[in-house]
């Protein structure tokens, strides 16, 4: 179901909670859902029984923390600049964790899809500052999105 279709059925307010809400699930897909990611063939290796049929913000987040930590971080760390290239929502849980973001600022927290993101860290890992590589176009984008 398209985002329209949704709202109009469900209503903006409940399209705006599973789309950036920070605790908000949707509906589980089915196990028999070929969307499921059990039927995915880059899963095939990973145990059915381990792979979500639903995840929130706060899931993303508990699910990306392992690779920040155990693989980009330390690269960080050594001096090396790193490129992440994600899915929007993964992004923004990155964001939360790096700018200690409340849940109610994460949820109101917009990445534009397309935008470079230039994040800079203290090499001790503590967030300094984002910003778009066009500030302008990031701008236009989120407010075309609205």
């Amino acid at each position: 179901m398209n985002k329209t279709a949704f709202a109009a059925e469900h209503g903006e307010d409940k399209l705006h909670r599973l789309r950036r809400g920070y605790r908000d699930q949707p509906t589980p897909l089915a196990k028999d859902d070929p969307r499921h990611p059990r039927h995915q063939e880059i899963y095939r290796d990973i145990d059915a029984a381990l792979l979500p049929a639903t995840e929130s913000l706060a899931d993303t987040l508990a699910r990306l923390l392992p690779c920040w930590n155990g693989t980009i971080a330390p690269a960080i760390a050594r001096g090396e600049c790193i490129l992440i290239v994600s899915h929007g929502n993964t992004l923004r849980a990155l964001l939360k964790h790096l700018e200690k973001m409340t849940e109610r600022e994460i949820e109101q927290f917009e990445i534009p899809t397309g935008h470079p993101l230039l994040v800079e860290l203290a090499p001790n890992g503590d967030f300094l500052r984002r910003d778009y590589l066009d500030p302008l176009a990031a701008a236009e984008s989120i407010k075309a999105s609205e």
